[in-house]
């Protein structure tokens, strides 16, 4: 239990490191790309050619625009760790506790771990494209849209077999160590939270194709209500564990 709960930590902390520096972004259009609704960073992760570049960023060799050129690459660059964290949270965390009941469950993990293992690979290489998405000398054919697109796709599909874990336990299994009131209650918040959020995201990232991608960004705040009750009833569940900090599951 400890280690997940520190695992989530790490994840949450890096991302809120990652949502600060986002914020410097001087951005005046609020949708320039994939009908998304403010979220530069998000937008960014969807960008087809140049002129969305330009449009979202403004034009390089001037202020704004070389200083959210360079805010963006710094976000790819801590991106690198935050893609390790969220992987490793959802494949060992999560798809740990599915390995650890039915077949049906075992499963279920096993896509889990396949799609969060797609998008962290499609993760990488959107990054890898917007980086020379940035240079405004660039002319090639490696555009952000496609990764970011697969990425959405198959964390949004992971999160939905997450889900399954929270609204079924402890059936598909279970990541508490405590069979109480008040992990079953927290089950009841985290698995509708996550399922919602799954299903808008996917919503959102197929809408993308026709620039109606504006539900990607609504489905961020049902998972983020999902990640602060998981983070809250892993903290309060550290107090049941033994007392050499093995965990229990």
């Amino acid at each position: 239990m400890q280690r997940h709960f520190m695992l989530l930590i790490a994840l949450v902390g890096w991302g809120i490191i990652q949502s600060a520096n986002g914020s410097r972004l001087q951005v005046f259009s609020k949708s320039c790309i994939a009908g998304i609704q403010g979220q530069p960073g998000i937008q960014m992760e969807f960008a087809k050619d140049a002129s969305q570049v330009s449009c979202l960023l403004e034009e390089a060799r001037m202020e704004p625009g070389d200083m959210n050129r360079q805010i963006i690459r710094e976000q790819q660059y801590l991106d690198f760790v935050f893609i390790p964290l969220y992987w490793a949270f959802f494949y060992c965390s999560i798809g740990g506790a599915f390995r650890r009941s039915s077949r049906m469950a075992r499963l279920l993990g096993k896509w889990l771990r396949v799609s969060i293992s797609i998008a962290a690979l499609a993760d990488f290489a959107e990054d890898a494209a917007i980086f020379c998405a940035l240079d405004p000398a660039y002319h090639g054919s490696l555009w952000p849209f496609h990764f970011g697109f697969i990425k959405w796709l198959f964390f949004f599909l992971a999160l939905g077999c997450s889900a399954g874990l929270f609204l079924r336990d402890p059936r598909l299994g279970s990541l508490f160590a405590t069979g109480s009131q008040a992990s079953r209650v927290a089950h009841w918040l985290i698995g509708p939270f996550f399922l919602g959020g799954a299903l808008l995201g996917l919503v959102g990232t197929v809408g993308s194709i026709e620039n109606k991608g504006y539900w990607l960004t609504i489905a961020l705040w049902p998972v983020a209500a999902g990640v602060a009750s998981l983070l809250l009833r892993l903290w309060k569940e550290r107090r049941f564990e033994p007392s050499d900090g093995i965990a229990t599951i």
